[in-house]
């Protein structure tokens, strides 16, 4: 019987020589709990319209997840350290918005979620029209009148569904979806994470200064070989502890999607995600995380 490493390494095409072993906890925690998901969420005897489209939405969003973990595990497999913590980024804001939109499990963050994106990008589209007609060619204006045209058809949509569906809208709809990631991170009470963790991912993710500013500073200085496989070590390190941190987060979010939808036996969320917090804490003294006394 084929093991969740041995799928994995089909899956995504990985020779055998890419070290799957040393990251088997991040595997199956994300394969378990993805299939514990999508067989949770896809064997429920939906009552109504309006559950089946909470529903659905759910299932995609869960997809998303599953996706970029996945990517993001096979960056570290291949030792693309910088992808994956770029990624690692990705994972856990849409780990935070998935854990925001099934809160409550209801429609009301969802419609909020779609409703946020359709206004800000008619917002946008508005504005760029207004700046091409003074600037830019007709082939731009004729783009962006068709981009346009596209969000007012899914907008008349999704109105059209809700009014079907008899679904009602929040009446703070940044109460329940907030426009800002550390809206959201604050909404589920992780904002000390969005701080000490989301933050710290920019890094990678927008090319900041700290790891230019470092490797100059450390390539001036006496046994600078040494210090620079050390510093590459203790990079590399930090990158995986990253990638498992978001996972943790996923994996939890996963499951609190389902259990907003009836699950009670969290036992297998539960395994991975103390095998997740141990594997984090192995791996932290040699990502230079600070020992605490």
């Amino acid at each position: 019987m084929p093991t969740d490493i041995m799928r994995f390494r089909k899956q995504h095409s990985l020779a055998e020589t890419c070290d799957l072993e040393s990251h088997a906890t991040s595997i199956g925690a994300l394969s378990e709990v993805n299939r514990l998901t999508t067989e949770w969420l896809g064997g429920i005897n939906n009552k109504s319209g309006r559950d089946s489209f909470v529903v659905l939405a759910y299932m995609n969003l869960v997809s998303r997840i599953h996706e970029q973990a996945s990517g993001m595990l096979v960056c570290v497999a291949t030792n693309a350290w910088a992808s994956a913590e770029a990624l690692s980024r990705v994972v856990l804001e849409s780990a935070v918005n998935l854990r925001c939109l099934c809160r409550e499990g209801s429609e009301k963050s969802l419609l909020s979620f779609f409703d946020s994106w359709l206004d800000d990008h008619d917002n946008r589209l508005t504005l760029w029209r207004g700046l091409a007609e003074k600037n830019g060619t007709q082939k731009d204006l004729t783009r962006i009148s068709e981009r346009i045209d596209y969000v007012r058809l899914v907008r008349e949509a999704l109105d059209a569904i809700v009014e079907q569906l008899q679904m009602s809208r929040a009446e703070a709809p940044t109460e329940v979806w907030p426009n800002s990631v550390h809206g959201r991170f604050s909404l589920v009470g992780m904002e000390e994470d969005y701080r000490s963790t989301y933050h710290r991912m920019s890094s990678a993710s927008h090319s900041l200064a700290e790891d230019t500013l470092n490797w100059l500073l450390l390539i001036h200085t006496p046994n600078s070989k040494l210090r620079l496989q050390a510093a590459g070590d203790e990079a590399v390190a930090y990158s995986v502890m990253l990638t498992r941190i978001s996972l943790l987060v996923a994996v939890e979010s996963m499951v609190a999607c389902c259990i907003s939808r009836g699950l009670t036996d969290t036992s297998i969320g539960d395994r991975h995600r103390a095998a997740l917090e141990l594997a984090i804490e192995e791996i932290a003294a040699r990502a230079g995380v600070p020992h605490a006394d």
